[in-house]
């Protein structure tokens, strides 16, 4: 089967790990699989793809601040390319994930007789698009042959008139072999650990304030937060502001998270809205105890409350600094949790989740 996976970019993400993760899977099986990006050309991907996998990048990436008119104008011009490109691979599926590359990739199909899925890969509650792309994701959506959401929570934002086509599917959740060979968790550690991009989305400014509340009485205990964004001078000038610069620390991004996570004893998701947390996955995957805000999405589908990590309302600062406090002055409690967490590689296998992919696939080409 020849399939092209149409996404904006493949650089660190959720969306861009899970969609990496199904490609490679799916070239595994012999699959001819082509990923579109709108990056510039002899653009890699962050993460690696099967020898199988064509890269096709359309160089149609918006540049800086971009006026009305040119970002319409940019605009028009990803989506025709994008038709040619189309029509030129001559794909039997074309699977597109997130919500504007959604609209565009629905827009630039139309009349090519080709199924298009789409996927949403965030609560659309939470994530503001604008009302001109939410306008047109209202009017392009009924024109996918079916949407793949990862929460009953996402499902139930669109109108009952197409749940009939949606689906859930949650990310898939595997850890390398070599990760789970090497990497072990000292749950005597005194480091938390959290991943993301440096984004208001994901909270990072409510963790510092309530590590804030802790840590003179947790002085040996660090706090070390993965990722890059446009808030990572916002947030080193409010740890700074804190008196939390000897304690916590922005080391970037890294290509080996799993080693990463081993080196501490407990993570925490402190997002104000999510679809299916990859980073929360992961740290649960290999055995991390996790602490994770119930927000709109995501985590109550991921955690299971008291077995393998605790849940706290969301946006509740003082519910945070409680709960870590809790944890960080019981060790066996985080490996009490921890031992259990690793299930998850289970509940969300990558057989198992693929399994689900590959039946909406089949559905999808008979019709």
């Amino acid at each position: 089967m020849k399939i092209t996976l149409v996404i904006s970019t493949l650089n660190p993400g959720g969306a861009e790990r899970v969609m990496t993760t199904l490609a490679n899977a799916w070239a595994e099986k012999q699959a001819e699989v082509i990923f579109v990006t709108f990056k510039e050309p002899g653009y890699q991907s962050f993460y690696p793809l099967h020898p199988r996998v064509t890269l096709c990048n359309l160089n149609l990436l918006p540049q800086g601040q971009e006026s009305l008119l040119s970002k319409l104008g940019n605009r028009v011009k990803r989506l025709f390319a994008l038709r040619r490109t189309i029509k030129q691979q001559k794909p039997e599926l074309v699977i597109s994930f997130m919500d504007t590359v959604n609209i565009t990739t629905l827009l630039a199909t139309i009349g090519l007789g080709i199924p298009v899925i789409i996927s949403e890969r965030i609560d659309p509650r939470y994530f503001q698009i604008g009302f001109f792309n939410k306008l047109l994701r209202k009017i392009t959506y009924p024109f996918a042959k079916h949407i793949v959401v990862q929460t009953g929570q996402i499902l139930n934002y669109f109108p009952s008139t197409l749940h009939p086509r949606i689906s859930i599917i949650p990310n898939p959740v595997s850890i390398p072999p070599k990760a789970t060979d090497q990497n072990r968790i000292d749950f005597e550690k005194k480091q938390i650990i959290a991943v993301g991009r440096l984004l208001k989305q994901k909270g990072f400014d409510l963790l510092l304030q309530a590590f804030s509340k802790i840590n003179l009485k947790f002085p040996d205990w660090k706090l070390v937060i993965w990722g890059e964004g446009n808030d990572r001078s916002a947030l080193e000038t409010l740890s700074n502001q804190l008196k939390l610069s000897t304690q916590v620390s922005f080391p970037g991004v890294t290509d080996d998270i799993y080693s990463e996570l081993s080196q501490s004893s407990l993570f925490v998701l402190s997002s104000r809205f999510e679809g299916f947390p990859n980073a929360l996955c992961e740290a649960m995957a290999i055995g991390l105890p996790v602490i994770a805000f119930d927000c709109g999405s995501g985590p109550s589908d991921i955690v299971r409350h008291q077995i393998d990590g605790l849940l706290i309302p969301a946006d509740n600062i003082e519910a945070l600094s409680k709960t870590m406090k809790q944890l960080m002055e019981n060790a066996a409690l985080r490996k009490q949790f921890g031992n259990r967490a690793s299930e998850i590689t289970d509940r969300f296998s990558v057989k198992k989740i693929l399994g689900e992919w590959d039946k909406l696939i089949e559905s999808c080409s008979r019709l």
